[in-house]
């Protein structure tokens, strides 16, 4: 990290301090329950304000690897979160959390209604020019933000779908309420990849924390395909397993 600049890289110098930061953390360089460095000390370490820092350590916080102690400072988590997630055809991401000890939520982040690209259709089975409902859901861990997801549903499953979608909690809770949709899992593919700076700003995660990518098929209680999302887990936060 260059010091004494406020341009360094494509990454906000807040989000640089925590990558260092967290690498330290990973590389046990900073042992589980120890004390971090006051603000004072990291401030004259990178050379920033303390505005900056605290920045960076809010990030550590939603990270899952470091807790505030009002007074006392910010110190390593003892046991990090880690969320068991067994994919089966009826497994919800929220009962998996629960099962885990944890408290689910879920943050609509946009609603775009129109049509879609040859591969959404394709995995729905419908054609391109059919008009669909995106949306962009953030999931959480006691507050801690796990997966991005990018879903699309045909309108004509949903009519008025954004009329229904406030407060949100949970996607599927509306689907079987409002329209008595039953979703299960059909298929799904996975893949390992690296965040988006999108991504990064959302789930709070550096350029080189491992994302993996789940793309999904749910199909009804009929056997008709309702649903196609592209779900990105944070893989230092979250353990896929396959059920069978």
């Amino acid at each position: 990290m260059q010091r004494g600049s406020e341009s360094r890289g494509t990454l906000p110098v807040h989000a640089q301090i925590a990558s260092v930061l967290q690498e330290e953390i990973r590389s046990k360089h900073h042992a589980r329950g120890e004390k971090l460095p006051s603000e004072a000390q990291l401030c004259e370490r990178f050379h920033v304000n303390r505005y900056t820092i605290r920045l960076a350590l809010d990030r550590l916080i939603q990270s899952g690897l470091v807790r505030a102690h009002h007074g006392k400072g910010h110190f390593v988590n003892i046991q990090p979160l880690v969320i068991n997630y067994p994919l089966s055809p009826v497994m919800r991401f929220s009962e998996a959390v629960r099962q885990n000890g944890c408290k689910p939520s879920s943050k609509l982040l946009s609603v775009l209604y129109g049509t879609t690209s040859e591969l959404v259709a394709q995995q729905l089975g419908i054609d391109p020019a059919t008009m669909t409902y995106r949306l962009d859901i953030l999931r959480m861990a006691d507050g801690i933000p796990v997966s991005l997801n990018e879903t699309w549903i045909p309108a004509q499953r949903v009519p008025n779908l954004e009329h229904h979608l406030e407060p949100f909690d949970s996607l599927y809770s509306v689907l079987e309420k409002r329209y008595d949709i039953t979703l299960q899992r059909e298929f799904s593919t996975f893949e390992s990849t690296y965040p988006t700076p999108q991504m990064m700003n959302q789930l709070n995660v550096t350029p080189n924390t491992t994302i993996l990518r789940i793309e999904s098929v749910t199909r009804d209680q009929n056997g008709e395909r309702v649903e196609y999302t592209a779900a990105h887990y944070r893989g230092d936060l979250c353990r896929v397993s396959v059920s069978y």
